[in-house]
């Protein structure tokens, strides 16, 4: 049975990515459908500007020739903190440290699913 994937805001369009996490369905040849969320993960590296670990949100800092950027990351339960092979919490991290946040988009903002600080050995 052919199947295909359509997104679900835009049904008359073929698959592509996006920007975002979105929500797409499976059509099987008879016609039945099934909805999918698709996670689109993205990459920022940057210094820590502001650790708010009561609100669990990270402001990083970017310098990229005359740009500078600073973005900020929701930080959860599930958010996966790494310092080289050791698992860490928001609590252990500092103002100044390089870092490279693997996020999605969520509805309240960019969710960081995966924060890994550079070590001297990593950089």
């Amino acid at each position: 049975m052919p199947l295909s994937i359509r997104s679900a805001a835009n049904s008359g369009s073929a698959f592509s990515t996006a920007n975002s996490a979105s929500n797409y369905q499976l059509i099987a040849g008879g016609g039945a459908s099934k909805n999918l969320d698709i996670k689109v993960y993205k990459r920022f590296t940057g210094s820590i500007k502001v650790i708010d670990i009561q609100n669990m949100i990270i402001i990083l800092y970017q310098k990229t020739g005359d740009n500078e950027l600073l973005a900020n990351f929701l930080v959860d339960y599930n958010t996966v903190i790494t310092v080289g092979k050791e698992k860490r919490t928001i609590a252990d991290l500092k103002e100044g440290d390089q870092v490279t946040v693997v996020y999605t988009k969520c509805p309240k903002g960019f969710l960081a699913e995966k924060i890994i600080v550079k070590t001297n050995s990593t950089n």
